[in-house]
């Protein structure tokens, strides 16, 4: 019982960090109970120290997810919980040897945390909420490697240092105090915090130093209406949430804005198959002489359903589109519905369909692109859009259905990490909010409050800055996996390993 103790308390000090409280000091420490708990285990304790950590820390930091339906909170929680009872069992492999026998042993459990973390980001079925990474974006400093490595990066550091103290305090339990550490545990020590320092300071000489875009200052504004997401559906209301948008427009034009921003799904209306209502849009945006980006779902001939933005100039032209291409699985689409379907809590999700085209809208001032809710937390995705021209990353997003929750929070946090990861301005505009603007520091400005209508307005500096990111990608994983396969092979010639 004391070990399954230390696991849940790790999963719970880690779940600290993230919002709310947001206490992020704790991720650097939180890992070191779960450590400890997976000393000198065999592999299956290992995993299921490993689940029950992941229940409770996925459990807390997932807890949003049951406003929508406390059974979708319960299958997130089991199922990703597996990852992090995958991470307890090879922790535990590496754990059979003794501490202060190897050095390398930190190294090696924060690349099994890396891999682990990676391998939820990838496939349509990724979910990509509670990557350490996010929880430190109040530090500022830290999270500025993430122009050269990712946000993953950071995760790995994080995991770094939790492994290294976790090392110290195992080799302390054996050998008792009084005794001098070994040159593995002091060169352990030495190397964590070289790596930690050269990091700090090259996120305070990037704050300090990164250097101004040169391109012209346009406004934009974000329009959070606060409809509700259950009511605004509802075929008597409809029309109210268009004439609110209308209101607000009108208020965001008489503040200058060039680009006026509607959230996800804003019109619950299939607009595009609606003349009479995309033609009213239309003569808002002529009238107003303004650029409208509208969130709304969208129906094609092949009864297909897709979740989309389209963008209409001042000329009142519609522009363009982007239908959304990352959708939301147990959302927007059911995974193994012939199977998943039999089950009461998953019968009514729709199937929306993927859209295929990573869309650039082009204005006179500025290039965009537009990432729908659930996008701006895949990397990859972002990079795509800049690397085709974007000069400007907006998000639009409807996390209305999560209450009061920490789900907008977090949410922004992951916005914030893509403007650092591509040195790009981000621009978040959400139904409830949070909605904000984002430089390419991750610092927010214009933030609004939860569940309360209102418009905003900044003047954004369009361009990228550029990146080791941006440019390479996740080249840091490369160097993970490298690194895993020589803590593997170390850990099989070690002469100290316990067999099972």
């Amino acid at each position: 019982m004391h070990n399954v103790t230390l696991a849940c308390a790790a999963g719970t000090l880690l779940a600290l960090a993230f919002p709310y409280p947001s206490l992020w000091p704790l991720a650097w420490v939180a890992l070191i109970p779960l450590c400890l708990a997976l000393s000198r285990q065999r592999v299956m304790t290992g995993f299921g120290l490993g689940y029950v950590f992941g229940l409770v820390f996925l459990g807390i930091t997932l807890r949003w997810s049951a406003a929508l339906d406390p059974g979708l909170w319960v299958a997130f929680v089991l199922i990703e919980a597996l990852l992090c009872a995958l991470f307890g069992a090879i922790a535990a492999w590496f754990y059979r040897t003794p501490a202060g026998h190897v050095g390398w042993r930190p190294v090696a459990i924060a690349c099994t945390w890396t891999l682990i973390e990676y391998l939820r980001m990838q496939g349509e079925y990724a979910l990509t909420w509670s990557q350490l990474s996010y929880s430190q974006l109040p530090s500022e400093v830290i999270v500025q490697m993430a122009d050269v490595t990712g946000a993953i990066g950071v995760t790995f550091v994080i995991v770094l240092v939790n492994a290294s103290l976790a090392e110290f305090l195992l080799w302390r339990e054996q050998k008792g105090r009084g005794h001098k550490p070994p040159s593995s545990i002091r060169g352990c020590a030495m190397w964590s915090g070289v790596v930690v320092l050269v990091c700090l300071l090259y996120g305070a000489v990037r704050i300090f130093t990164l250097p101004q875009l040169t391109s012209d200052v346009s406004t934009v504004a974000c329009v959070q209406p606060n409809v509700d997401a259950y009511t605004k559906w509802d075929p008597q209301k409809r029309m109210d949430s268009v004439q609110a948008l209308e209101a607000q427009t009108i208020q965001a034009a008489a503040n200058g804005a060039y680009l006026v921003v509607w959230p996800e799904t804003a019109v619950p209306i299939f607009v595009l198959q609606d003349p009479a209502l995309l033609g009213r849009l239309q003569a808002l945006a002529r009238r107003l002489k303004v650029f409208i980006l509208v969130g709304a779902p969208d129906m094609s001939a092949q009864k297909e359903l897709f979740n989309t933005a389209f963008l209409i100039d001042p000329q009142g032209t519609l522009q363009g589109r982007y239908d959304k291409m990352h959708l939301v699985p147990l959302g927007e689409f059911l995974p193994l519905r012939s199977l998943l379907g039999k089950i009461p809590v998953f019968s009514p999700i729709d199937d929306c369909t993927a859209g295929q085209v990573p869309t650039v809208f082009h204005t006179p001032r500025f290039n965009f692109s537009t990432l729908i809710c659930f996008e701006s937390t895949f990397s990859d995705l972002s990079r795509d859009f800049v690397r085709d021209g974007a000069q400007l990353l907006v998000v639009i997003t409807n996390d209305g259905w999560f209450k009061r929750s920490s789900a907008a929070e977090h949410h922004l946090a992951m916005s914030a990490m893509r403007a650092i990861e591509e040195r790009i301005e981000v621009i978040q505009c959400g139904n409830t909010g949070l909605s904000a603007f984002i430089d390419p520091l991750g610092r927010y400005h214009g933030e609004t409050q939860l569940f309360e209508a209102t418009v905003t307005s900044d003047p954004v500096q369009p361009g990228s800055l550029g990146s080791i990111y941006q440019r390479f990608g996740d080249w840091f994983m490369a160097v993970v996996i490298v690194l895993f396969a020589l803590c593997v092979v170390g850990h099989k010639r070690s002469k100290g390993t316990i067999r099972e």
